[in-house]
């Protein structure tokens, strides 16, 4: 009873005196100033799909959407597009369709803002891609607390580009597999076998153009992004790798962006992986590629290629 007695009051005291070091401090924040805010990537032939909303303050979970906006688009091939109000703060028009090599303008005009303007262009020509190569292989990756090496069974890839050396090229891969599902055999022995669904690949790549751009720092593996920085030649190759433990066909996706489309993807990389604190990583918050002028957000376009790949092969494209 005694000790029961003096444990009980121990505890009290303790919640005592750490209430007593408590110190309320109060911040004064800038109040965030209301803007449009304007997404729409474009990708050609497709028509125009553009979300509108407006900036909030940080604390508030609320969606405010536009839904009274007149949005125009441009072309510099005489092109002229209303787009109109689908919900959900959506603007589209099913008729309009983007094409490579244009310049596009975007003009929003919603009442009570300053007119919102943007323009961006899907890149003018094909990069070609002569050949695809997939090799079955090994990656090893360091077991975190465990002290080993895991050896994961991947397709090494070698991806062969036939491009301009005269112009400044913004690419990109990403991969869809078949989903994989797990399954335990007599409650001990792993079985896997693939699914008629679909998942995004996971890549990793030691390439210098692709490391180049310093992403690999933020756990990025399902949009490899890279420039021609460090390409000598008209044709030059890329090799990654993709984690295949079944072996089955997959597909690899090869992307040009506009400079404004990369820039804008880019950030969100590593906006997405610092906005939130870490006690082992501390970041300052990146703040998202705009090219809009008196708002915020992206309009911008790209094109994409899509190829089918199966392991241990080489394919090639005339």
């Amino acid at each position: 009873m005694g000790k029961s007695f003096i444990n009980c009051l121990i505890i009290l005291l303790g919640v005592i005196i750490f209430s007593a070091c408590r110190k309320v401090i109060e911040i004064d924040l800038p109040e965030t100033k209301i803007e449009p805010v304007v997404n729409c990537l474009f990708e050609e032939g497709k028509p125009f799909k553009l979300h509108l909303s407006l900036t909030k303050e940080a604390s508030d979970t609320a969606d405010y959407l536009v839904d009274n906006a007149e949005i125009k688009i441009t072309g510099d091939n005489d092109m002229i597009a209303s787009l109109v109000y689908i919900g959900d703060g959506y603007y589209s028009d099913s008729t309009v369709i983007s094409q490579k090599g244009t310049i596009y303008f975007l003009s929003v005009k919603i009442p009570g803002f300053e007119e919102v303007q943007s323009q961006s262009q899907i890149p003018g020509y094909v990069i070609e891609i002569p050949e695809i190569k997939s090799e079955s292989g090994f990656r090893t990756e360091t077991v975190t607390g465990m002290g080993d090496e895991a050896r994961i069974p991947v397709q090494d890839i070698t991806l062969r580009l036939s491009q301009n050396d005269q112009k400044n090229d913004f690419m990109g891969i990403s991969a869809t597999t078949f989903k994989v599902h797990y399954y335990y055999v007599n409650d001990s022995l792993l079985g896997e076998e693939y699914t008629d669904e679909y998942e995004a690949g996971f890549l990793n790549s030691n390439d210098p153009a692709i490391k180049n751009e310093g992403l690999e720092y933020f756990d990025e593996h399902y949009l490899l992004l890279f420039r021609d920085l460090t390409f000598t030649a008209i044709n030059n190759s890329i090799e990654l790798n993709i984690e295949k433990r079944v072996k089955s066909n997959y597909w690899l996706r090869f992307y040009q962006f506009s400079p404004e489309a990369f820039n804008y993807l880019k950030s969100w990389v590593i906006h997405d992986y610092t906005k939130d604190y870490d006690f082992w990583e501390v970041y300052e918050p990146l703040p998202l590629y705009s090219n809009i002028e008196n708002g915020y957000g992206i309009f911008a376009g790209y094109s994409s290629q899509l190829f089918e790949v199966w392991p241990d092969s080489t394919v090639t494209f005339e």
